[in-house]
């Protein structure tokens, strides 16, 4: 004898689009600030000025702890990282 899934199982076994979304996993603000660091756009010149402060910015990304402190240090890298494309425009 076969048996019936009734629509009460169903509709307990789905996630709700807020399970979801909880589930997600969650940008950090420093990982948001890396794409900034993408230099591919630039004169092949430009580039080499920007691609030492991308190395820099993916090794605190990758070794710094999470917080208001690793987000800062990379704000600042990338104020830092802008001054010098401009010096060098």
């Amino acid at each position: 004898m076969a048996t019936k899934t009734t629509t009460a199982t169903k509709s307990h076994n789905k996630k709700t689009e807020d399970e979801l979304k909880a589930e997600a996993p969650k940008e950090t603000p420093s990982k948001a600030l890396l794409k900034f660091f993408n230099h591919g756009h630039l004169t092949v010149k430009l580039q080499g000025v920007a691609e030492p402060f991308a190395k820099l910015a993916q090794h605190v990304e990758d070794s710094a702890p999470d917080g208001p402190e690793k987000t800062t240090c990379l704000r600042k890298l990338l104020e830092a990282k802008d001054c010098a494309v401009r010096a060098s425009v």
